[in-house]
């Protein structure tokens, strides 16, 4: 008898970054995507009925000795796969990832969890004291 998996994202070969950094740019990632990029899996994520793949992305840029290093990361969202849901800026990657959060090392009080809003991910959301926007 054949056990087929029941994650997608078990069965789904990992894309590239040079595939993800395409398809980002084709559906309106408004991050950075060319320079030193980084895009790493980090798991899946459900909002309501819908499984959401987890990626974090960090720009750095190359800079001359002696002079201020530019930075930015944020938590991308894909759906089926190949669909860019959205993202949020962020300060630093999540310390752990489970079905229905996304958690930060920020104490509780300063707010440090992502969750979904039924089946949409929440407009806005605060992390660490700082509100943040879901964006494109």
């Amino acid at each position: 008898m054949l056990v087929l998996s029941a994650s997608l994202f078990a069965q789904t070969p990992r894309t590239s970054t040079s595939t993800l950094k395409q398809l980002l740019a084709q559906q309106g990632f408004t991050g950075a995507l060319e320079g030193k990029i980084t895009i790493k899996r980090l798991g899946v994520f459900n909002c309501g009925s819908r499984t959401l793949e987890v990626f974090y992305h960090t720009w750095e840029e190359s800079h001359p000795p002696g002079k201020a290093i530019h930075a930015a990361y944020r938590i991308v969202f894909l759906e089926d796969g190949d669909k860019y849901v959205g993202q949020y800026m962020v300060q630093d990657p999540p310390t752990k990832i489970t079905r229905t959060a996304i958690v930060f090392g920020y104490p509780a009080s300063d707010e440090n969890t992502i969750q979904c809003e039924g089946n949409s991910l929440p407009v806005g959301v605060t992390l660490n004291g700082e509100g943040r926007v879901l964006g494109r």
